[in-house]
């Protein structure tokens, strides 16, 4: 942004500031107090001051560039100050309001309650005692009334008090007390009998609630009737207002106290370089930063992912964040006090704070002090919460305190906040606690337990466009030494000028590392033999800071993270390259992450597995073995105090904390494999593999090959100055012994070591799990037991079984809705401590490593087992080798377990949904074990769900269509087939097992005993289908074209004349007679006569109507309606006494002839219509559609007749010729009488043509 549109900002804030200065309800003025309106006059004042300043050096300045600004152009300064003018007026015009009012106030006798007594009374009436008769509603004001002038009177005695209780309850209440007789002790037991009866919170609210909802409605409109609705309405809430106040006294307005918290105003820098005022609170309470989702939308801000569990007091749950976003947050005073915070999006922050207004005071120690919340008693939202995280960044060290109860001033970056306890006179609010807190060590540890549960996805080789950038960055700029150690660059998406002022942040981050190291001496030598060890080694240099550079510079915050478990690191430094600036950019913001180069780890655990030798080995300081280029120092420098000296050192090696630090370390091994993996060709493949982050795994089949292999792996990694340390193997003749190899600080692990986070025996060979004994708790809560069962680690799910049960106990505890740290229902506590005793049992397993000559013989088969129940499903791969005896031997490779969703699936869909984990288990399996050729046989116990995958996709519902082709897309080569229910290893998964029984679980271990024999012995191919394939069963639609062939007399249409047709099909019908052996006496042999042509024109109409209107003449013979569809419903069809269809309609009656009230119905598209249409236009002499179409509907009534008509008059000949265009004379001009206005008759003509 250029200095003048950061000018320009300022100014627009400086002017909605002043715009909003006078923004106060004119109702609300009574309740403020005169010191808020005389603060509002001054922040006008000074904003205004500021305005004209600013506005007069930008003029003088910046004239060229200032005139092309929308400033200019939209007459700011004329706007702002007519606002000041007007803000000004109505402030002023406030105050007086105010001051007239206070004096008004100021003389009432009330307001001196102790020497109102000492004032003259006048004779007053005489006040009659209250009655009370037993009514809730009136009990309150009876009890204060007859409290003040009896109960409380010194002068009455207790049997005078007692006689004027009695006298003054009647009804219900004098029943209550009637049995006492009237003396001095039966007095206080009187009032205890109805103050225990009446004195009922909720009884009483609930009569003052009666009386407003048994209010009548009001029948007429009468200002009397509303004053009297609203007069009752008024005093009950009153009432109820008085009963619930925290005092149980009838005075709701009596002296209490409000604390108030440390509240500030600031400008929050919008995306487009704008600032919006923003209420923050500032609140050590909170260990995150937290900005709410309105703001975040108003001010267009840019938010990373981020969902993070949040804990409020009592370890209540309280939802997740909706993000995180950067905060450039200004002073309102003073452009120059600003600071970069990040800051976690909520949908809503806290309540109002204050709760409520009150009235502004001032105290001798806040006067002349900068507030940074002008209005810190006036109640409004928060937009802001700044928690500990960044409380630092904004405190200053000022603290002014004053006489309690008076609040405490703290400087800050945005002004001055006050804080504590002020008396006030107001009625009592909730109190209220802003605290949060993040469970971070349970996030990660849920994180990790998931992310094992879930399968490694495949491998994809496409990078993306910054990957691809990040690639080529790296070829182009890396480099070796001498000694032929990797020197890189930091891959920068973005310049490093982007990145602002660091300095600040880590400084303070090294204060409060240093408050830490001094209250901890152990972690203080920790600390401070790792920076030595960083200078020894060269790892970092002296940064000489008198000299200026010009390059960018970031510094990078530090902490430390002990781990007291691990035999060798106690201390792990961490640095921040997230660490925003004072622009809110950080390092890594401008750094490319790479392509994810890291092999998953079960994939690598499964590697482990194929050989019979087995060494693991890791990198020394793997990062700190690549070297940065010097010209990328100094975006790597540190801060350290050595002896109360500020050091600054620059790290000189990769340094992890950076986002692209994982890319360049294992990127620099890849390239040491292309540069230098000729020479040692048998390395590769350990470096390619089996290598996982720094740890790196081999082995072979032979001790020569394994020794071989060894000796090549140290001198590739020496070659790239990646020296190998912590040797372990199950057969200790391989591991390095020739001292004249440099292997600097080569360890010998113990006999029990870990591979990938697995225990390993190598002296046996095998894997072994153990867990921590923990203490009996009492009271066990979600966290504790999420917490315990997040622990357990078994990527490879070899104890499956076990692990099912934490599972299921796992999704119970969600289930139940209690908060983090509520007490667990019995039965669930109890089932945990069981199973908790359980795991110690663990110790007792021993898994062998190996699994046989995998990588080495051709016969080698997968066999796959999946199972589901109602709480679980299943999958488990077995390996099945045949030797070169034919001798078989099986071997449990890994499984995988799911737990069944909350929304309750079917058994068989539940099958099926465990048939496609044991696909994507067996895919994995066989990239891992480098047998993607090899025979794949998967086993279910579900004849529905092999029903369903032997079949083609598309016959079955989405549910199952979806997940059967998934299944034949990932194994288009596997075989399928059926396992009795007891010979299913995936059984025992989906259930659970002790860890008592799955140790001599043969099942689970090798399979079914028929797998290591010969195919003989196996289940057959057989099954039989199940009767529920049905209910997933797409329903078939088969599309018929029907095509009705219409049976009428071809005779139709040979004949382009309806005379001609009727008189042919005349002869016809004599011809046939003759035929039919009549005495010839009897036949006519005179021409036709008109009875003949009128049989046949009937005869054609009949054929039409058949053939058109069969279903319509079947269903009106059966005296039924036709459909309310049916395009003749209409005409009220009906059938004469000839059989045929006729318009119905209301000419019944009409003088008029039978076909002309009746006409006979014909269908559109019959060829009929041709001959009716074009001999009717002929009897009408060519005549239009009109006249053609009503000669016809004498007779005939065609469907949509008038469509056919006009086709045909438009391909008539005749007619087309008449329709032709004739020449057409222009007229000449009128006269001038014809067009000049003239009275009448003033022109006059005599036509002698006649008319």
């Amino acid at each position: 942004m250029s200095n003048i549109d950061a000018r320009i900002g300022l100014q627009r804030s400086r002017f909605n500031l002043i715009q909003e200065a006078a923004e106060l309800d004119d109702a609300d003025v009574s309740r403020l107090s005169r010191q808020l309106v005389i603060t509002r006059l001054d922040m006008l004042e000074q904003n205004w001051m500021k305005f004209q300043e600013e506005h007069e050096n930008m003029c003088l300045s910046e004239t060229e560039s200032l005139s092309e600004q929308p400033y200019i152009r939209e007459r700011i300064y004329e706007r702002c100050q007519a606002f000041y003018v007007y803000s000004r007026a109505k402030l002023l015009t406030q105050r007086d309001e105010l001051d007239t009012i206070d004096r008004h106030s100021r003389p009432t006798l009330s307001d001196h309650g102790a020497t109102t007594s000492m004032m003259p009374r006048s004779a007053l009436p005489r006040i009659k005692l209250p009655s009370f008769s037993g009514d809730y509603q009136s009990w309150r004001s009876f009890h204060d009334l007859f409290t003040a002038l009896i109960r409380d009177n010194t002068d009455l005695s207790s049997v005078e008090k007692m006689h004027y209780l009695k006298t003054c309850v009647t009804g219900e209440a004098a029943r209550l007390v009637c049995n006492l007789p009237v003396s001095g002790d039966n007095f206080a037991v009187a009032w205890t009998l109805l103050v225990s009866r009446y004195e009922n919170q909720r009884f009483l609210v609930t009569a003052q609630l009666d009386r407003i909802t048994n209010l009548k409605p009001l029948k007429i409109k009468s200002a009397q009737g509303l004053r009297a609705l609203l007069t009752t309405i008024s005093e009950a809430m009153g009432a109820i207002r008085a009963l619930v106040c925290a005092h149980q006294s009838g005075q709701a307005l009596t002296s209490r106290k409000l604390t108030l918290l440390a509240t500030s105003r600031a400008l929050l820098r919008k995306r487009n370089g704008e600032f919006h005022p923003a209420r923050i609170l500032i609140d050590q309470g909170s260990e995150l930063s937290f900005i709410s989702e309105e703001l975040v939308q108003r001010a267009q801000l840019r938010r990373s992912a981020a969902s993070i569990p949040l804990l409020g007091i009592g370890g209540i749950y309280s939802g997740r964040t909706k993000g995180i976003v950067s905060l450039h947050l200004h002073s309102i005073y003073d452009a120059t006090s600003n600071c970069t915070i990040d800051a976690y999006v909520l949908p809503r922050l806290t309540t109002k704070i204050p709760p409520y207004n009150t009235i502004a005071r001032s105290w001798p120690h806040t006067n002349g002090l900068q507030l940074a919340d002008p209005d810190f008693a006036s109640s409004g939202l928060i937009h802001i919460i700044i928690g500990s995280d960044n409380y630092g960044a904004v405190i200053l060290p000022g603290l002014v305190r004053g006489e309690p109860p008076s609040p405490v001033a703290q400087q800050t970056i945005f002004g001055w906040v006050l804080s504590g306890t002020i008396s006030t006179d107001s009625t009592t609010s909730p109190a209220q606690a802003h605290h949060c807190t993040f469970d971070h060590d349970l996030q990660e540890l849920l994180v990790r337990f998931w992310m094992q549960e879930e399968l490694p996805e495949s491998k994809n080789f496409q990078l993306s466009k910054d990957e691809e950038d990040c690639e080529r960055h790296f070829l182009s700029t890396y480099s070796r030494d001498e000694t032929g150690r990797y020197i890189v660059r930091l891959p920068f998406k973005s310049e490093p000028s982007l990145l602002g002022d660091s300095k600040s942040r880590a400084i303070h981050c090294l204060n409060r590392l240093s408050q830490k190291l001094s209250s901890n001496p152990s972690f203080r030598q920790l600390y401070q033999e790792f920076i030595q060890e960083y200078k020894n080694l060269g790892h970092m240099v002296v940064t000489d800071t008198s000299k200026d550079r010009s390059s960018p510079v970031f510094y990078l915050p530090h902490h430390g993270v002990l781990r007291e478990s691990s035999r060798t690191t106690k201390l792990r430094v961490v640095f921040n390259g997230s660490s925003r600036t004072s622009n809110g950019c950080s390092l890594n913001d401008i750094l490319h992450a790479g392509a994810k180069l890291q092999t998953d780890i079960s994939e690598v655990l499964l590697w482990t597995r194929t050989h019979r030798i087995l060494f693991s080995t890791d990198i020394v300081k793997m990062f700190r073995q690549i070297a940065v280029h010097p010209e990328d120092w100094d975006l790597q420098r540190i801060f350290w105090r050595d002896e109360d000296r500020l050091i600054v050192y620059r790290l000189t090696t990769v340094t992890y904390g950076l986002n692209c630090a994982p890319f360049l370390a294992l990127r620099a091994l890849q390239q040491l494999v292309t540069d230098e993996g000729h020479r040692f060709p048998k390395a590769v493949v350990p470096l390619t593999k089996g290598r996982y982050v720094d740890d790196i795994f081999g082995g072979a089949d032979s001790i020569s090959e394994a020794k071989e292999i060894v000796q090549q792996l140290i001198l590739l990694c020496e070659a790239g100055r990646f020296p190998l340390q912590k040797w372990n193997s199950n057969c200790p003749q391989i591991l390095p012994q020739n001292r004249e190899i440099s292997l600097p600080n080569v360890e010998i692990e113990p006999k029990l070591c870990k591979i990938l986070g697995l225990m390993w025996k190598p002296e046996s060979d095998t894997f072994h799990f153990s867990t921590t004994p923990t203490s009996d708790i009492p009271k066990l809560t979600k966290r504790i037991i999420s917490s315990e069962i997040a622990r357990l680690y078994d990527p490879l799910g070899l104890i499956s079984p076990i692990l099912v049960r934490a599972k299921i106990i796992l999704q119970e505890l969600w289930l139940t809705k209690t908060g983090w740290d509520d007490p667990l229902p019995a039965e669930l506590q109890q089932r945990w401590r069981s199973f908790r005793q359980q795991l110690q049992q663990l110790d007792q397993l021993s898994i062998p490593r190996w699994l046989g000559n995998v990588l080495t013989h051709a016969r080698v088969e997968i066999h796959g087992f999946s199972d589901a129940s109602k709480l679980a499903m299943a999958a488990v791969i077995y390996v099945r080798i045949m030797d070169e005896n034919n001798q078989t031997s099986t071997q449990m490779v890994c499984s995988k377990t799911k737990i069944a969703p909350i929304k309750r699936l079917s058994i068989p869909r539940l099958e099926l949904t465990a048939a496609l984990l044991l696909t994507r288990l067996i895919k994995n399996t066989l990239r891992a074990l480098e047998l993607e050729d090899g025979s794949v046989t998967c086993w279910t116990d579900s004849s529905v769900t092999l029903t369903w995958i032997t079949a083609h996709p598309a016959r079955w519902k989405d549910f199952v269509h979806n997940r059967v082709s998934a299944i034949h897309e990932l194994l288009p080569n596997g075989t399928w087939r059926f396992v009795p229910g007891k010979d299913n290893p995936a059984d025992c998964a989906s259930r659970g097992l002790t860890p008592e029984h799955l140790s001599r679980h043969e099942l689970w271990w090798k399979g079914p005993n028929w797998l290591s024999r010969s195919k003989s012995y196996w289940p057959s191919l057989g099954f039989t289908p199940a009767q529920d394939v049905d209910l997933e069963e797409r329903p078939g639609t088969a599309m018929i074209a029907v095509t009705r062939q219409l049976p009428y007399w071809e005779l139709l249409d040979r004949y382009s004349n309806l005379t001609t047709l009727l008189r042919i099909t005349a002869l016809c019908r004599r011809f046939v007679s003759r035929l039919r052996k009549i005495p010839q006496s009897t036949l006519p042999e005179h021409p036709l006569t008109p009875m003949e042509i009128e049989w046949s024109r009937k005869f054609w109409v009949r054929i039409v109507q058949q053939a058109w209107f069969a279903c319509e003449i079947e269903i009106i013979s059966r005296n039924e309606q036709l459909p309310k569809s049916n395009p003749l419903v209409r005409l009220t069809p009906f059938l004469d006494q000839e059989g045929l269809l006729r318009v119905g309609g209301r000419l019944y009656n009409a003088h008029i002839d039978t076909e002309s009230k009746h006409p006979f119905i014909l269908p559109r598209g019959s060829p009929l219509n041709k001959l009716l249409i074009d001999d009717a236009h002929k009897r009408m002499l060519h005549g239009g559609t009109q006249i053609t179409l009503a000669f016809i509907r004498r007779t005939y009534w065609i469907v949509g007749g008038r469509a056919p008509v006009r086709k045909h008059i438009l391909k008539c000949g005749r007619c087309a010729r008449y329709r032709g265009i004739r020449a057409q004379q222009l007229m000449g001009q009128l006269p001038p009488a014809r067009v000049t206005p003239a009275r009448p008759f003033y022109n006059s003509g005599l036509d002698y043509a006649g008319p």
